[in-house]
């Protein structure tokens, strides 16, 4: 996997992590309209024109719905905020992620226009095995999230 971070992508359990999310066969699944549904509601509830929700795979970051009904789209494990957010457990809030050093590279956050604040929620296996894939929003603009999550 290229690494575009600097830093260890791979969280701990990862093997086991993902032997756990292929067994739920849900990456390059087909469109399922609950799953659009949730993003659709949760853009709405903040507010934001993008809600996603992805799954993390062993080399990319593939999207099992958006808000406007897309699915499959996919980037490199090593080039997306996912794998970032998956090393931990808890939720992930970056009020502008154009501040972030790690991210200076990426055309997608540095170019005027682009997306600014980014918001990620565990997903989390039934067995319990975090960091599966995150619910992400995102948003053009800075927020200050005092006291939203």
């Amino acid at each position: 996997m290229k690494d575009f971070f600097g830093m260890k992508l791979v969280p701990d359990r990862e093997e086991e992590r993902l032997k756990n999310l292929w067994s739920y066969r849900i990456i390059s699944s087909g469109p399922e309209p609950a799953f659009h549904q949730l993003a659709a509601v949760t853009g709405s509830l903040f507010n934001v024109p993008v809600a996603m929700i992805n799954f993390v795979d062993g080399d990319r970051v593939w999207t099992k719905a958006t808000a406007n009904g897309e699915t499959g789209l996919e980037v490199q494990r090593g080039t997306c905020l996912c794998s970032l957010t998956i090393l931990k457990s808890e939720i992930t809030v970056w009020e502008d992620v154009s501040k972030l050093k790690t991210m200076h590279w990426d055309g997608l956050i540095t170019r005027p226009g682009s997306f600014r604040f980014y918001a990620a929620a565990p997903i989390v296996s039934k067995e319990g095995l975090p960091r599966h894939g995150w619910y992400c929003r995102l948003f053009f603009k800075r927020i200050q999230t005092r006291g939203v999550f």
